[in-house]
């Protein structure tokens, strides 16, 4: 009300903007946006909203200016999970009587007198009628209710308005920079606007972010029913870190989101990389989870999980969320903050410069490097938003979840050479498992876990098969993560005497021991009659569920060859083997001119099949055959590079190893060549964007007469962490000892001098060469 308004009202008598009752009072006020009536003598009780015209209406585009007043300060920090609410909606609805919901954040109230490129409209019920948006992306959304608008006019997008006319909801196409009559204006019916959609707009010019690894994740479609955002940091190439609330049902119980793929369509943007969320892996002790990307992004550098904070020292705030004035931020932002008490799981910060804002969860509180690298110490959770857009609060602290405690969780759940590397004991570095038949018949399966260099320690036994008990030739063994918990375990196909054949899982413990091996796996009866030595199988997580699965490629009676997949459960149980592609019988594929191998060749995080084939006349090409959805092997195709017949590669002189050598998030392929004089190279084959592999590439080599080509067991895994797959060698001496190699991979997947640093078995411990198996 302003100066020369007066309200004035009979205490017997109806006031006639509202129904209300009065209770005599000494004194009494009534609030009003951006004023307050003081009332003697009644107290005012408004039973329906009354509508007050403002003098001035916030509308600006950058909805800077929408504060109300501040009241007393929470106990507690609230959420900063992005609801997609629209800022300011209960000051703008008393204002000018138009309920603005929820939005991406791209189309906002806008002051029709700031320029041309607005969306306008008229309604006889907003105050004022003309009530004009701008739309400040190629796309954006904006639920609403302005009734009775009656023409809209269109800027450059294509714009599609969803009206309620008489009770029916329909949908038109507003015109480009031209009026489009609605409701009244084109029939006899009122209308009320429900949706704004916009396409079709040209994109600004990416900004430039000064920390790329710090990045949004959206549930979801932004401002459609349950949709949230959240900040998260890109920590590893196809991995995020973010809150656990951004998911959660109920984001005040963060501890209840399950693993595995989220229950909404997810999204993450980093720079202009907008990847699908395929799987989570959440804690249950804080509210943090890991997002696994569909795809890596190989451009930006992972930030690092830092050192624990202290009290009062100084960490930065990272996020993407609402600023002081901003709905949407173009880049990431970041303020600073002063750390305050440090519990078991969490920390406190009061911010000094900037605020942490609704859809700041997630985001990270950081030391800052060069060129945009960050150290993350917490992940914020709760905030106080004080100073943020239309927020009345005036609590400044902030919650987050430690996670420098958690370098190792990351590590183990983030690996980037999966498709080869065992991990037994959940680390980040790869390690190995041996399976030994003891002369009495009994079997053991023993971890040799790495250190931070890559080296090997002693092997430590864990589930111990009694004398009698297992045939050792009835046991196709293979490793991998079944269960999802960042462990590789060891699977086991084992064939019963009567020929059917049960799928077993033993899981490793925290200290990579493997427990005990359990068969509640698919068992292929035995009128299946499957030969023994006519499959091969290879693991690998070939439906991107973040568990590891089983392919088999069988060779049928007839010739024809086909592929199948096992897919694992949460408990690490193998389910029945589904049919993929297959290779007819009259198709001429040669079953021992096949070298197999698994990996993730394209980076979808899928694992695929890759093949090295020997055509009749010498030359060897590589094949990939990509798994789809649900994990099914499709076509093999040949586009890959041909090792020309002139090259003259003996066919039974080499052995390869999948893995990502190069650390790009796609899975390569390495190869051991035994050349005609002794000596024995170390070459890669790179893959790229589609899965198809490149030339081989020298990596080390050893001098002819160095080394026996009959001594060596080789196997790959990313041994020092720094996400390349690197090659691990058991090398027996002439006195019998055997000494534990590692070769690590450069930037460019090139394997470098093989070290024998690792643990050496003495000589006097009389280990069977052919007793053992490795994974």
């Amino acid at each position: 009300m302003s100066g020369n308004a007066l309200l004035r009202f009979d205490a017997r008598e109806h006031c006639p903007l509202a129904s209300a009752r009065f209770t005599p009072l000494t004194r009494g006020t009534l609030a009003f946006p951006g004023r307050a009536l003081v009332l003697r003598g009644v107290d005012l009780h408004i039973h329906r909203r009354v509508s007050w015209p403002l003098a001035a209406v916030l509308v600006l585009p950058a909805l800077a200016g929408l504060t109300t007043a501040a009241t007393a300060a929470e106990p507690v920090p609230p959420t900063a999970v992005e609801d997609f609410s629209y800022p300011g909606a209960a000051q703008i609805l008393a204002g000018q009587n138009i309920t603005l919901k929820s939005g991406d954040g791209h189309i906002v109230l806008a002051d029709c007198a700031s320029g041309s490129g607005l969306v306008q409209l008229y309604s006889r019920a907003a105050n004022p009628s003309e009530v004009c948006f701008k739309i400040t992306g190629p796309t954006g959304y904006l639920a609403l209710e302005i009734p009775q608008v009656y023409n809209i006019k269109g800027d450059d997008h294509a714009i599609k308005a969803t009206l309620n006319t008489a009770g029916t909801v329909s949908s038109v196409d507003i015109n480009k920079n031209a009026w489009t009559p609605v409701g009244e204006g084109s029939a006899t019916s009122d209308a009320t606007l429900l949706e704004l959609n916009a396409t079709g707009g040209t994109a600004a010019p990416a900004a430039t972010n000064a920390y790329p690894a710090i990045g949004t994740v959206t549930v979801g479609r932004p401002g459609h029913p349950g949709s949230r955002a959240c900040s998260a940091t890109l920590v590893a190439t196809q991995w995020v870190l973010t809150a656990a609330s951004c998911f959660a049902a109920d984001p005040n119980q963060p501890t209840t989101v399950p693993a595995g793929p989220p229950a909404t369509a997810t999204t993450a943007a980093f720079g202009n990389h907008t990847l699908a969320v395929t799987g989570l892996v959440p804690r249950t002790d804080r509210d943090v989870v890991l997002a696994r990307l569909a795809s890596p992004i190989a451009d930006i550098t992972p930030a690092t999980i830092g050192a624990a904070a202290t009290a009062g020292q100084s960490l930065k705030t990272g996020g993407t969320g609402r600023t002081a004035t901003d709905w949407l931020s173009a880049t990431a932002h970041a303020g600073d903050a002063t750390v305050g008490a440090v519990a078991a799981t969490s920390l406190t910060l009061t911010p000094t410069a900037g605020t942490v804002c609704k859809g700041d969860t997630g985001g990270p509180s950081f030391t800052a490097g060069s060129n945009g690298a960050i150290a993350v110490s917490g992940v914020h959770s709760l905030s106080g938003q004080a100073g943020c857009l239309s927020e009345s609060s005036t609590l400044t602290t902030v919650t987050d979840a430690r996670v420098d405690d958690l370098g190792s969780w990351v590590s183990a759940n983030t690996p980037r050479g999966q498709w080869s590397s065992s991990d037994y004991n959940g680390d980040g570095h790869g390690d190995i498992g041996m399976a030994y038949r003891h002369g009495d018949g009994s079997i053991g399966f023993f971890t040799s876990v790495t250190d931070g260099g890559g080296n090997f320690g002693p092997f430590i036994g864990g589930y111990s098969v009694p004398a009698g008990n297992w045939d050792w030739n009835s046991m196709k063994l293979f490793a991998g993560d079944f269960n999802g918990d960042g462990r590789t375990d060891l699977g086991m196909m084992y064939r019963h005497s009567d020929g059917s054949i049960t799928m077993h899982t033993g899981l490793a413990d925290a200290n990579g021991l493997i427990q005990t091996i359990t068969g509640a796996g698919y068992t292929v009866p035995a009128s299946g009659n499957w030969d023994w030595n006519a499959f091969q199988i290879f693991a690998g997580d070939y439906n991107g569920d973040g568990r590891t699965d089983l392919a088999l490629a069988y060779h049928h009676t007839d010739g024809s060859i086909g592929f199948y997949t096992s897919v694992t459960d949460a408990g690490g149980n193998f389910g029945p083997f589904a049919g993929g592609y297959l290779v007819p019988a009259n198709a001429g594929w040669d079953w021992n001119s096949m070298k197999l191998f698994a990996g993730d060749f394209n980076g979808d995080g899928r694992a695929d099949i890759g093949m090295m084939y020997r055509h009749g006349d010498g030359s060897i090409t590589m094949h990939t055959g990509l798994a789809d959805a649900n994990g099914l092997i499709q076509t093999i195709t040949g586009a890959g590079y041909t090792v020309p017949a002139s090259g003259n590669w003996d066919w039974n002189a080499f052995q390869i190893f999948a893995g990502d050598y190069n650390g790009d998030g796609r899975t390569d392929v390495a190869m051991v060549y035994r050349h005609t004089d002794g000596s024995i190279g170390f070459f890669t084959s790179v893959t790229d964007g589609g899965g198809n592999f490149g030339p081989f590439t020298g990596g080390y080599s050893v001098p002819a007469g160095s080394w026996d080509w009959n001594s060596m067991k080789l196997f790959a895994g990313d041994f020092n962490g720094d996400g390349r797959t690197d090659i691990g060698m058991m090398y027996r001496h002439g006195d019998g000892s055997i000494t534990m190699h590692t070769g690590l991979a450069d930037a460019n997947g090139l394997i470098q001098t093989i070290t024998g640093a690792g643990y050496t078995v003495p000589a006097a411990g009389n280990w069977d060469w052919n007793a053992f198996q490795l994974h």
